[in-house]
């Protein structure tokens, strides 16, 4: 059935659409897989700000040259740390200039305490 049937019908619901959208993308990120709502919930303690951030990592649309590149807003897609291609997953995980130094373990703690939703 055509979008704009579903829409003209009333038998569109956008969060459906969005988690069958996103579990048949090819998505290659294991830090965030979506189960949940799509917003943050009342008892979440995250700032829209964080939230906003954590979609950017789980959704690979954060401000990395590689998409500020795409969109025009960087000269190339590189990297500070000389890697030809700045990603969120680079950033994430291999930058030895910008990932986080911890270990995953511990991000996956602090994200499961704040949006129960989301399985990582």
């Amino acid at each position: 059935m055509s979008l704009g049937k579903q829409l003209r019908d009333g038998d569109f619901n956008v969060d459906d659409a969005w988690k069958d959208e996103w579990s048949q993308s090819q998505h290659q990120s294991p830090l965030f897989e979506f189960s949940g709502s799509s917003f943050p919930s009342k008892e979440s303690s995250l700032s829209r700000k964080t939230f906003c951030n954590l979609n950017r990592l789980r959704t690979h649309h954060g401000r990395c040259n590689a998409c500020l590149f795409k969109w025009g807003l960087a000269e190339n897609e590189s990297c500070e740390c000389g890697h030809p291609k700045q990603t969120t997953d680079h950033i994430l995980y291999d930058c030895p200039s910008l990932s986080f130094k911890g270990n995953i373990e511990s991000v996956k703690t602090k994200v499961q305490k704040q949006l129960p939703g989301y399985r990582v």
